[in-house]
């Protein structure tokens, strides 16, 4: 299973289980939500395709 590490910032330390399509922002409605003010609502969406993961 793909796998995102968060790096940097409040959520930092923090690794989250892709599903066929995710969604990261702000936004509790979002499959990943983070706490960054820099961050849009839904900030970017990853999708999978064929075994290939795109942004």
């Amino acid at each position: 299973m793909a796998k995102i590490l968060i790096t940097q910032g409040a959520n930092s330390g923090e690794s989250h289980n892709l599903k066929d399509e995710s969604t990261i922002g702000r936004s509790l409605k979002n499959t990943i939500t983070i706490m960054d003010g820099r961050a849009s609502r839904q900030h970017i969406k990853i999708f999978k395709e064929d075994d290939v993961f795109f942004v």
